[in-house]
């Protein structure tokens, strides 16, 4: 869930706040979730993660309105993720190896917050607000 709704802070209100989202909300659940040693990694990865999706949905100004920027953004994100909690448990476990065990765990995750967060982000384009 929470990959779902840094995708929806990122396409409904841009780059910086979708990295904030990303960073502090997911870096506070990491530290509030007793995986203090992960925060580090998760402020980074996640941070990068909700600019990206922000500065591509929101790309010459589109403020997240197209659903095909929208889909490209996400999905361009997880790559950058996913190498940089590799990096960061590279780092963790001393080796290259271990870190490949999380890949697959990775790619779920992001593709069910993709799968969420799209059909949210269309219904919310339609409220008034965000119009």
């Amino acid at each position: 869930m929470g990959t779902a709704m840094l995708f929806i802070a990122s396409i409904l209100f841009g780059p910086k706040k979708g990295a904030l989202a990303g960073a502090i909300g997911m870096g506070l659940f990491d530290m509030i979730g007793g995986w203090l040693l992960w925060t580090p990694i998760t402020i980074i990865a996640r941070g990068l993660q909700g600019y990206i999706v922000g500065k591509i949905a929101w790309f010459q100004g589109r403020k997240g309105n197209s659903i095909t920027l929208n889909m490209t953004a996400t999905i361009v994100s997880v790559p950058f993720m996913i190498a940089i909690y590799y990096i960061g448990e590279s780092i963790i476990y001393g080796n290259w190896i271990t870190p490949l065990a999380s890949i697959p765990g990775d790619v779920v995750q992001s593709v069910l917050g993709i799968l969420i967060a799209i059909p949210i982000c269309v219904a919310l384009k339609k409220v008034s607000y965000f119009k």
